[in-house]
C-alpha cells in the first residue's frame, strides 16, 4: 500500500495524481516523433510545422523540399551508423548542400526598398502542402554526433520555414526569412569547418565562405578527436533500412504525417526529472510561430 508521502516501502516513488496546475500542457516546436510502427520503434522524426502545414510560396516550398531530401539521404548514409567520423566525401556533400542553400537564399531574398519583385494582380497560386522526410533521430539511431547535430539544425530550420509568415506571400520571400534561414545553415557550416578542417570561427563566418579543396585533401579527423571517439561497434542485424524500405516515406504530405506523430518521449521521464511532478506529453500539434527578425548576412540588433 502506498504511504501518504507517495512512496512504497522498499520501492520507487509512486506517481501522485496531478493537480489542476500540473495538468497545464503547452505545445512544443521541437522535432516530432514519427510514431508509425517500425519507424516509431526506430526513433524517426519529422520537422514540427506548428500547425502551419501549407504555403503559397513556391520558393519556400522548394527550399523545404531541397533540405528535406538532402537530410533524408544524409541520415541514411552509412556514416550515421558509426560513432567514428565519416569519410571526407560525406562532409563534402553536406558542404555542397549548405553553401548552395545559402546562395539560393541570397539570390531569392527581396529587400523592402527594391522594385524588382513579382506582385500578382489577379492570379493566385494553388496552396501546396509541405512534404516531410522522416529521418532517424531519437535514441541512438544516429551514432555519429556531429551528423546528428547537423540533422537537428536542419529539422529546426524546416520548422522555421513552415511556420514563417512569408508563406503567405505569393511571389517572393523577405530578407527577414532569408537571414533567419542563413543563420541555421551557417551554424552547421561553421561547426564542420572549425572542428574538422582547421578554420577559425571568424574565417568560417566570412561572407561567401567555402571550405577549400586543399582542406578536404588534408582531411584527418584523428587530429581533432579523442581515441574513444574514433572507436565504434557493429550494429545488430536488420537494424538499418534498405532503399525499398525507405521508398514509402520518401516525401510525405506533412498534414498526413502529423496524424502519426507524438512528442518524444511518451514516458514520464520529464516528471521524474522534475522531482516526480507529473508532466504529460500528449499534445502533438502545437501552435504558434517563431519568426525572428534577421537579414541575409546578420541578424539585426547584434552588438557591433
Amino acid at each position: 500500500m502506498a504511504s501518504d508521502s507517495g512512496t512504497t516501502p522498499g520501492g520507487p516513488p509512486t506517481q501522485l495524481a496531478p493537480t489542476e496546475s500540473q495538468k497545464v500542457q503547452f505545445g512544443s516546436d521541437e522535432p516530432l516523433w514519427y510514431a508509425n510502427g517500425r519507424w516509431g520503434d526506430a526513433g524517426y522524426a519529422i520537422a514540427n510545422p506548428g500547425g502551419k502545414t501549407w504555403t503559397n510560396n513556391s520558393d519556400m516550398y522548394n527550399l523545404m523540399n531541397m533540405l528535406g531530401l538532402n537530410v533524408f539521404n544524409f541520415a541514411h548514409d552509412e556514416a550515421a551508423r558509426f560513432y567514428d567520423p565519416p569519410h571526407k566525401q560525406f562532409w563534402y556533400d553536406v558542404h555542397q548542400m549548405l553553401t548552395i542553400a545559402i546562395k539560393r537564399l541570397a539570390d531569392l531574398a527581396v529587400a523592402p526598398n527594391t522594385n524588382n519583385v513579382l506582385k500578382p494582380l489577379h492570379a493566385n497560386p494553388t496552396p501546396r502542402v509541405f512534404l516531410v522526410y522522416p529521418v532517424p533521430f531519437f535514441g541512438a539511431r544516429i551514432r555519429q554526433q556531429d551528423i546528428r547535430r547537423m540533422i537537428e539544425r536542419m529539422l529546426m530550420l524546416q520548422s522555421e520555414t513552415m511556420q514563417h509568415s512569408d508563406n503567405e506571400r505569393e511571389g517572393y520571400f523577405t530578407v527577414n526569412f532569408a537571414g533567419l534561414a542563413t543563420s541555421y545553415l551557417q551554424d552547421s557550416l561553421v561547426w564542420i569547418a572549425t572542428k574538422y578542417f582547421g578554420y577559425t570561427r571568424d574565417e568560417a563566418y566570412a561572407p561567401g565562405f567555402k571550405i577549400a579543396d586543399e582542406r578536404f585533401t588534408a582531411y584527418n579527423p584523428s587530429k581533432v578527436l579523442t581515441s574513444a571517439e574514433l572507436t565504434t561497434e557493429r550494429q545488430p542485424p536488420l537494424d538499418w533500412p534498405t532503399e525499398n524500405d525507405l521508398a514509402p516515406i520518401r516525401g510525405l504530405p506533412v498534414n498526413e504525417a502529423l496524424l502519426l506523430c507524438k512528442r518524444w518521449p511518451t514516458s514520464n521521464w520529464l516528471a521524474s526529472a522534475q522531482g516526480n511532478v507529473l508532466v504529460t506529453t500528449s499534445q502533438n500539434d502545437p501552435g504558434g510561430t517563431n519568426e525572428g527578425a534577421s537579414s541575409i548576412v546578420q541578424q539585426p540588433g547584434r552588438a557591433p
